[in-house]
């Protein structure tokens, strides 16, 4: 049974659909693009069949089996196809800990972006981090679910049944976003069910992807005023916590109480109430010989909030090198 991207007025005469529409398997193969670090590549329309093909082929090749995880990425390069076999696949990647990524030239769009969403990389002592990594010059891209009608006539019984089945197939990407292990912000999946099933909502620009907590790379040091790259950076990571754009703020100036940079390490504060009244301060903390580790492996640092009157740990992220580029800057011109 194939589940496909449809918009929520369609929902059960899509339910109908499910069982009329079938796909051709995805292909599933060891190695991949070496600047994202894949070890193995899916590609093509996503088919029922394909969320135990994988199963099948991560045990064969061991992977999940290490107390840390890390050594294995999948690339995607697919342009949808089943809902379902997409969330089952998502949570297997985000349950062992195997990161995704969408290589230059390659597209992951409609279900193919779910399962991108489930990469994860475990860490020590239950510590985990979003592993999916979009290059930029690849396409990421969502959109609300696929209506496909088939011809016929239908009865009341037909229609109850395939109502059940089409709240099923959103509840089954609902109960995987319960999983405290698996992030899929709430914003995006507000936006992608906005999205017809005619449309599709990219990932565009720096805010797009820092909203979201997809990483972009990889990209060089933007070089410039290091305030102004902190500011960047606060900007990005503030979108992050918010889950949406920033861009409707007014930047406080001067922007930071403290800025230092000595050699290849650079430490900035900014004023207390950071974008809005009551706001924490960011701190941002990062060196730049980070640039030089691999795609997936390249964190800068730390962006902090500390609370305004205290100087206790409130928050802590990860720092990814396009943050330190505009907010409004588009991904393909990130060099």
């Amino acid at each position: 049974m194939k589940v496909i991207f449809f918009p929520f007025k369609s929902v059960m005469v899509l339910a109908l659909s499910l069982v009329s529409c079938p796909a051709s398997a995805a292909n599933i193969e060891k190695g991949g693009d070496s600047i994202m670090g894949c070890t193995a590549t899916l590609s093509g329309e996503i088919a029922p069949e394909d969320a135990a093909k994988l199963g099948t082929f991560m045990a064969l090749e061991g992977w999940g089996t290490d107390y840390y995880s890390g050594k294995d990425r999948l690339c995607l390069n697919s342009p949808g196809g089943s809902y379902l076999a997409a969330v089952q696949i998502s949570g297997v990647l985000n349950d062992l800990g195997i990161g995704t990524a969408v290589a230059a030239g390659d597209r992951c769009e409609s279900a193919c972006a779910i399962i991108f969403m489930g990469g994860k990389r475990n860490g020590e002592a239950g510590h985990f981090w979003q592993d999916r990594v979009l290059n930029p010059d690849g396409i990421l891209g969502f959109h609300a679910p696929r209506l496909t009608v088939g011809e016929g006539s239908y009865s009341e019984s037909d229609l109850e049944r395939a109502y059940e089945i089409a709240l099923k197939s959103i509840g089954s990407l609902q109960r995987l976003k319960l999983n405290p292990h698996y992030e899929f912000p709430d914003s995006l999946f507000i936006e992608m069910l906005d999205v017809p099933s005619d449309s599709m909502r990219y990932i565009e620009t720096v805010s797009d992807a820092a909203q979201w907590s997809i990483e972009v790379g990889p990209v060089s040091f933007p070089g410039g005023d290091p305030d102004e790259l902190a500011k960047n950076a606060c900007l990005n990571a503030q979108a992050m916590n918010l889950e949406y754009s920033i861009d409707q703020f007014e930047v406080p100036s001067p922007l930071f109480s403290t800025s230092r940079v000595n050699g290849s390490e650079h430490y900035f504060r900014t004023v207390p109430g950071f974008l809005f009244e009551g706001a924490y301060a960011c701190v941002v903390r990062f060196e730049l010989n980070q640039f030089d580790l691999p795609v997936g492996k390249r964190r800068l640092g730390w962006f902090l909030e500390f609370d305004v009157n205290s100087p206790e740990f409130l928050e802590q992220q990860h720092l990814w090198p396009f943050m330190l580029y505009p907010p409004s800057a588009a991904l393909e011109d990130l060099d």
